[in-house]
């Protein structure tokens, strides 16, 4: 993405910009985006409801992305 990223740059003759960079992700990123993310952000959400209800350490942080997500806590301590 970021090779595409720069020749889109440079064929606007610009520097590289966000823009540039969104175009070359949306370009990227196949058609099922939607899908994926919703099941991505259900299954990472499951870790966290699991969590809760077994009383483990809840996460302080949660992400999903295209290619997979993340819960990620502080420790194993209450």
């Amino acid at each position: 993405m970021a090779r595409d990223a720069k020749g889109r740059a440079r064929r606007a003759r610009s520097p590289v910009k966000a823009q540039h960079l969104q175009d070359a992700t949306t370009a990227a990123v196949p058609l099922s985006l939607d899908t994926d993310l919703e099941r991505i952000a259900a299954h990472e959400a499951g870790h966290i409801v699991m969590a809760a209800m077994l009383g483990m350490p809840l996460p302080f942080s949660a992400r999903i992305a295209p290619n997979g997500g993340a819960v990620t806590r502080l420790g194993d301590e209450k």
